[in-house]
C-alpha cells in the first residue's frame, strides 16, 4: 500500500514520528506503534502531531465540558453519602434500628466504594468508559429510589450499599477520563476544577438533611437525590462522549474493516491481544487491580492510610450532628452548617494538588531534558 495514500473515507491511518511525550503510559504506547510503523501499513494510530480524535487533542471547552459532567455526576454520590446523617435519629426510630445498624446504614456506603472500582475500571477499558459510565450512574438512580420506600432497616442499609456500588463508577473512572483529555502539564488545573465542584457536596448534603429533617420526613432526601441524579444522567447521556484512546483506536480500524472489506486493518492494542480469547483479556483486567495491591508494597500503604482516613471521616460525618443536637442543644437544622468546615478542609488540601503536580511536571520535563542525548554530539 502507497505510503502516500494511507486514507481511506477521510480517516487517517499513517503513523508519523511523534515528538517529546512526556506521559509515561502514552511515551509507552508511542513508542511501540513506532517501531512497527515501516514495516506495517495497516496499523491504526492517531496522526501525529495533532488528531482531532484523540482527546488530548480536543478543543479546551471540550475537555471542559467533559470535566463538568464529570464533577456534577461525582457530587450526587458524595451528596448522598452524608445527607442523611442529620436525620439518623429519625430514622433509628421509624425503622426500630439500634445505634450500630443506623450508624451502619449511613457507613456501609463507604463499604461499596472500596468494592466497585475493582470492577467498573477494568470493566470500562473493555466495554468503554461511556457505557460503563451511564449504566453505573443509572444503576445507582434506580438503587437510590428504592432508598425511598425502604419500609424494613435491612432493605435501607442493602440499597445504599448497591447505591454506592453504582456510583462509585465516578471515583474509579474520574482519574482514567481526566488523564484522557488533559495532558500532564493541565492535569493540576483539571484535578482542581474536578475535585472544586464535588467536595461540595460533603457539606450541601447534611445541610440540605438537616432542613429536610426538620421540615418534612427523610424520605425526601433520597427523592432529591434521585431527581437531581436523573438531570444528572441525561446531561451526561448528553454530553459525556468516549474518551479512551484504545477504544477510539478499535472504533477506527473497525470502520475502516468493514469500509474496505480489509481485515488487516488493526490497533497496537488488538495485536497485542489477538491471540487471547475474550474471557482471557477480561479476566486479566478484573484481576489486575488486586494483583497489584498484593504485589505493590507503595499500592498497600496508600490503601491503608485511605481506608484509616474515610473510616475517620465517616465517624466524624455519622456523629457530627449528634453531637451539636445532644451535647449543644442545637437544632437539626443549625447542626448542617458545622459541615461546611470539613468541606473546607477538603477544599482547602485539594488545592494544593494544582501546583504540586505542576511542580513534579517540571521537575520531570527537566530531567528528562538533561538525560536527552544531544544531536550535536552524534
Amino acid at each position: 500500500m502507497p505510503a502516500n495514500n494511507q486514507t481511506t473515507l477521510g480517516i487517517a491511518v499513517a503513523i508519523t514520528v511523534a515528538p517529546s511525550v512526556p506521559d509515561v503510559e502514552l511515551a509507552l504506547i508511542v513508542s511501540t506503534t513506532n517501531k512497527v510503523r515501516d514495516s506495517d501499513p495497516y496499523l491504526i494510530a492517531f496522526i501525529q502531531p495533532i488528531d482531532p480524535s484523540n482527546p488530548k487533542d480536543w478543543p479546551h471547552s471540550r475537555k471542559i465540558a467533559v470535566t463538568d459532567v464529570l464533577s456534577a455526576i461525582g457530587f450526587c454520590p458524595i451528596m448522598a453519602g452524608t445527607i442523611m446523617a442529620p436525620a439518623l435519629p429519625t430514622i433509628k426510630t421509624e425503622l426500630h434500628m439500634n445505634s450500630t445498624e443506623v450508624v451502619m446504614a449511613l457507613s456501609i456506603y463507604l463499604l461499596a466504594t472500596a468494592f466497585g472500582p475493582l470492577a467498573i475500571g477494568p470493566l470500562s477499558e473493555i466495554h468503554r468508559r461511556k457505557n460503563i459510565l451511564h449504566i453505573c450512574n443509572a444503576w445507582f438512580l434506580v438503587w437510590n429510589l428504592v432508598c425511598v420506600f425502604a419500609d424494613t432497616k435491612c432493605l435501607l442499609i442493602a440499597a445504599r450499599f448497591l447505591a454506592e456500588f453504582g456510583a462509585s463508577s465516578t471515583y474509579a473512572l474520574a482519574g482514567g477520563v481526566l488523564g484522557d483529555v488533559w495532558r500532564p502539564e493541565e492535569r493540576g488545573r483539571s484535578l482542581c476544577l474536578y475535585l472544586l465542584i464535588q467536595l461540595l457536596g460533603a457539606a450541601v448534603g447534611p445541610i440540605i438533611g438537616g432542613f429536610m429533617a426538620a421540615r418534612t420526613t427523610w424520605r425526601w432526601m433520597f427523592w432529591s437525590i434521585s431527581i437531581f441524579q436523573a438531570a444528572m444522567l441525561v446531561a451526561e447521556m448528553a454530553i459525556f462522549q468516549e474518551t479512551y484512546a484504545p477504544i477510539i483506536l478499535r472504533q477506527r480500524a473497525a470502520h475502516l474493516r468493514r469500509s474496505t472489506g480489509n481485515l488487516q486493518y488493526r490497533t497496537v492494542y488488538e495485536r497485542q491481544d489477538n491471540s487471547k480469547s475474550v474471557p482471557t483479556v477480561l479476566a486479566r483486567a478484573l484481576t489486575r487491580p488486586m494483583r497489584q495491591l498484593a504485589l505493590h508494597p507503595i499500592i498497600q500503604i496508600t490503601f491503608l492510610i485511605q481506608a484509616w482516613s474515610y473510616g475517620i471521616v465517616y465517624l466524624v460525618l455519622a456523629s457530627f450532628a449528634s453531637l451539636w443536637t445532644g451535647q449543644y442543644d442545637q437544632s437539626i437544622e443549625l447542626s448542617g452548617p458545622h459541615y461546611i468546615a470539613y468541606a473546607a478542609g477538603e477544599i482547602a488540601g485539594r488545592s494544593a494538588d494544582p501546583s504540586w503536580i505542576a511542580t513534579t511536571a517540571c521537575a520531570d520535563a527537566r530531567k528528562t531534558a538533561s538525560t536527552a542525548p544531544n544531536p550535536a554530539s552524534s
